[in-house]
């Protein structure tokens, strides 16, 4: 398996739970504004359901923006282009208790944290995982060689 260098590759993807898609898994680190000392680094899958700490909240990557924006007129979130700019990924964050949807969360690869506004969490990409021979990165880069493994 390859890791991504964050700004490397030129090929647009869609992510989307239950999508076929070039990516493996995704490396996050997840903080809290409440609490600063919570640092927690997970590794996912798309689609994949993974617990926040030891709260009853979990998460569930179900997209995947490869040059993130927000476009105030439409109100929304749109990739300025199909290269590997600014990539983010979308995280649905539910209570497991409640049974519901607290809220929509981006992961961003930038380096100041964002935190949500219901759970206060921030969520950062520290790498994108491709699965094997599906490296988009491959396509831009000649390497023969063992190749870049940069988080």
């Amino acid at each position: 398996m390859r890791v991504l260098p964050r700004l490397l590759a030129t090929t647009l993807l869609i992510l989307a739970a239950g999508c076929d898609t070039p990516l493996e898994a995704v490396q996050l680190t997840i903080g809290h504004r409440l609490h600063p000392g919570f640092k927690e680094t997970q590794r996912v899958r798309p689609g994949e359901k993974f617990q926040i700490g030891d709260s009853e909240l979990y998460g569930r990557v179900v997209d995947f923006i490869p040059d993130f924006a927000y476009d105030d007129k439409a109100k929304k979130v749109v990739s300025r282009s199909k290269e590997l700019r600014n990539p983010a990924i979308k995280i649905e964050v539910w209570d497991e208790a409640k049974g519901k949807k607290v809220e929509d969360a981006w992961a961003l690869t930038a380096a100041m944290p964002h935190f949500s506004a219901a759970s206060q969490l921030s969520f950062h990409v520290d790498s994108l995982l491709w699965k094997p021979g599906m490296d988009p990165a491959a396509a831009a880069v000649a390497d023969t060689s063992e190749g870049r493994n940069t988080p």
